[in-house]
Parts: C-alpha cells; sequence; structure tokens
C-alpha cells in the first residue's frame, strides 16, 4: 500500500488543504451496475456532468463494482477515475493513472474446489475470475456479455479439474432470481464461515477471500488516503453495496435498490434512470448547477 501523500503527489493532487477547506466531501464511491450505469449500460449525461464536475472540484472518484478494472474503465469511458478503484467487489483495489494494482487477495486455495463443488453441486453454471483470464461453464447464457467491447474473451470450460489449480480472485454462480435467493442461505451456511458470501444481482451469488468487500476495500483506500468516513459518500443498490454504506459518512441507496440496501442508507435518491447520483450530489451541496 502506499500513503495519502505519496498518492496525491503521484497524481498531482497536492495537499487537501491546496483543494479548499470548503471541500465537505472528498471520496465518492460508486456502485456500477444499477446504480452509476443505466439499464442500458451507460452513464447518463447529467450524471456525467455532476462527477466529473465533482472530481473538477477535488472529490476523487471511485468506482466500487463486482467486475474488473477494464470492464469498469470500458463502460466509465470519459469519467474522471482520478481515485483509487475497487473491483472485484474488493478483491482488488486498483490505481487507474498507474494502470496497476495497489492490492489483490485472492480466494485461499484450500476454499478453491469446496466453492466450485458448492455451485456444480447445485446445478448452477459457474464464472471463474482468474489472474489469466476468465473461465465461464460452457452452459453459461450469453457468455460474450462477461467481457463486453475489446475487454477480452472468456474460456468455456466443461472440465474444472485444470481450472482449479490457477489463482482464483472470485467465484460467481449465475441462475434465475428465485434460485440465486434460495441459494444464498445455503450458500452463507456451508461456506461463509471460509469465504465472502455476497448477492451482486439477482441472478449472481459471489464467493470471494474472507477479508474482501466493497466496505472493507473502502475503509482500506480511506486509510491510504488519510479521508475521514464522514467526508466519504457511497452509492449503491444491492446486498455486496450494504457495508459500503453503513461505512461511509453518507449512504446513498439508488431508487431502484433492494429494500435491504435502502433499510442501511442515509438517503435514498432517484433510481440509476432517473439521474439519480446527480440529484444526490446536488442535494448534498457536492456539485451546484
Amino acid at each position: 500500500m502506499i500513503d495519502a501523500s505519496m498518492y496525491q503527489e503521484r497524481h498531482g493532487f497536492g495537499s487537501w488543504r491546496q483543494l479548499g477547506v470548503g471541500v465537505s466531501y472528498r471520496l465518492l464511491a460508486l456502485d456500477l451496475d444499477g446504480t452509476l450505469l443505466t439499464d442500458q449500460k451507460r452513464i447518463s449525461p447529467r450524471t456525467r456532468w455532476a462527477l466529473n464536475t465533482a472530481a473538477a472540484g477535488g472529490c476523487l472518484i471511485a468506482v466500487a463494482t463486482g467486475r474488473g478494472f477494464r470492464v469498469a474503465r470500458y463502460y466509465c469511458d470519459g469519467l474522471a477515475l482520478n481515485g483509487p478503484q475497487i473491483t472485484y467487489n474488493g478483491a482488488v483495489i486498483y490505481d487507474p493513472v498507474q494502470d496497476a494494482e495497489l492490492a489483490r487477495y485472492l480466494v485461499p486455495r484450500d476454499d478453491v474446489a469446496p466453492a466450485v463443488d458448492f455451485f456444480l453441486h447445485a446445478g448452477v453454471p459457474l464464472a471463474y475470475f482468474s489472474t489469466d483470464g476468465l473461465y465461464l461453464d460452457q452452459r453459461m447464457p450469453d457468455a460474450a456479455l462477461w467481457l463486453p467491447g475489446n475487454t477480452g474473451t472468456p474460456f468455456l470450460v466443461s472440465d474444472w479439474t485444470a481450472v482449479l489449480e490457477k489463482p482464483c480472485i472470485k467465484l460467481a454462480g449465475h441462475a434465475s432470481p428465485v434460485t440465486i435467493a434460495a441459494l444464498r442461505p445455503r450458500a452463507v451456511e456451508e461456506m461463509g464461515h471460509r469465504l465472502y458470501v455476497t448477492q451482486t444481482a439477482s441472478t449472481l451469488l459471489e464467493m470471494l477471500h474472507p477479508e474482501v468487500s466493497k466496505g472493507a476495500a473502502l475503509r482500506r483506500i480511506a486509510h491510504m488516503l488519510d479521508v475521514p468516513r464522514e467526508q466519504i459518500i457511497a452509492f449503491g443498490d444491492n446486498h455486496n453495496d450494504l457495508d459500503m454504506l453503513e461505512f461511509a459518512g453518507v449512504g446513498v441507496a439508488m431508487g431502484n435498490a433492494s429494500a435491504e440496501a435502502k433499510a442501511v442508507a442515509d438517503l435514498v435518491t432517484g433510481s440509476n434512470l432517473q439521474d439519480g447520483i446527480a440529484q444526490a450530489l446536488l442535494h448534498l451541496g457536492v456539485v451546484a448547477e
């Protein structure tokens, strides 16, 4: 890890005092799907304006996503990603300026096979994110959607034996919302004592290193940058955003968020189709018309 002064000097920020004591919020953490992105996987013009205006005023912008950085960058082209990025649900913290990892937490080797077996025994197609690429169950529908644009090509798998030897960043099972809702408590009971189990969408259940989560990554970034939690705003909509919303000084749930995300949030804003991020930043005085 690098400390706050090193990060600021390396990226040309200078001290926070130079940015002005009027900057009330210094770090914005943004979930990607269902929060920053519309249902068409776009950032709306108004949301883009609000975030780039906040960045120009001294805020660091950090996307917090279950996706890898290449995919996040693909969707966030033109957005001022000037802070450490939370990727793979916190398993990798990424510096977009230096194009380098700041931290990586792999699934412990002894826990990889039991996690894979859990999904296979449940009959759920599996995605295995490794350091050398994405391995997908050949039964996975719409395989190309996992790595959009020019962000890579997944390897289709019928036999997982050889894949189990590869370093594992995270595992994700894909099924219907009904199946995932039923599977999540089972996963927590059987694997939650060994791994971090989280639901990242109605159709996705994931397992990662036990010390990993978006909230844990946001704590690490805040410590690295010497930013108190009171000066952090986090936006999210799903189960994997809960501890991030709770840790931030202001946790903002989107209007389209799950009931559990809204329950822990300090503020509920408009949906991802209603410029909810821009609404909240205007309401909190981070930006002005």
